[in-house]
């Protein structure tokens, strides 16, 4: 993130006054359940992790902080873990590897956009955390790093949202409103293909999925997941693409060096 602009007034008491209740979270484990090989499950709310879950969404928070609306840099070479979610993603993220762009800041400036306000929403979750619960249940530190694809053989960025039980990477994502739509839907298996490779780079196989509504009026949804078997999800999806996308498979061998991508 780079740069940025204070946010309203009335957007900053609105972030201060939200709540969120744990949601049903029926229809997300379901789904991952019975289409992936992954293995969900709902965070226990009796649990370390659930109760500090509650702690920073239950109540609204009494203290200042600051939010900002900020840019990003776009540009950047490589791959990164976010280029994985969608095959068509995966087809522009090569393109953009192999015709690298000029490092430009993007930046949305209407503060109530969805984009925006999803990492509001993160910015206002790692506040209370920050705050009120123990670094070894949830940190909201970003991590970075750098790995090499597991099936692919090429260098990407990895970046987690923070950790959950000293380990784990936690991701944060939101939507509109709970329960989903179909689109809500088709963005679940993005969200597992950037958690797999979250947890590859972390040294494990499972993470915490923490996902919001957009909601400030106090009737807000969390549903909030720990997924495991990741990797064998990732790479069996991947797989699938390369088979039956001659173009990608093509893509992919062009950014490796030439050398076989064994798909």
């Amino acid at each position: 993130m780079v740069g940025g602009t204070t946010i309203s007034p009335k957007l900053r008491r609105k972030l201060a006054r939200a709540t969120w209740e744990e949601g049903d979270a029926a229809s997300f484990v379901d789904r991952i359940n019975e289409t992936t090989v992954c293995e969900a499950e709902v965070i226990d709310s009796t649990s370390p992790l659930g109760q500090a879950l509650t702690t920073c969404l239950a109540t609204r928070r009494d203290f200042s902080a600051i939010h900002r609306n900020k840019g990003h840099l776009a540009g950047r070479p490589g791959f990164a873990s976010s280029d994985f979610k969608k095959r068509a993603a995966l087809r522009l993220a090569c393109d953009r590897v192999l015709n690298p762009p000029a490092l430009h800041v993007k930046y949305i400036f209407d503060e109530h956009h969805p984009a925006v306000l999803g990492k509001l929403v993160e910015n206002e979750f790692a506040h209370r955390a920050e705050r009120n619960v123990s670094t070894t249940v949830i940190s909201t530190e970003k991590v970075t790093c750098k790995v090499v694809h597991p099936l692919l053989g090429v260098e990407l960025h990895v970046s987690s949202d923070g950790t959950a039980e000293a380990s784990l990477p936690l991701e944060i994502k939101t939507l509109k409103q709970l329960p989903w739509d179909h689109k809500g839907r088709a963005r679940l298996y993005g969200m597992l293909h950037q958690i797999a490779l979250q947890a590859f780079a972390f040294g494990v196989d499972e993470a915490v999925l923490l996902i919001l509504e957009r909601r400030f009026n106090g009737t807000g949804k969390f549903v909030a997941l720990r997924v495991r078997n990741l990797l064998a999800y990732h790479l069996e999806s991947l797989s699938m693409w390369l088979s039956q996308d001659p173009e990608l498979a093509s893509l992919l061998q062009q950014v490796s060096g030439g050398g076989p991508i064994d798909g």
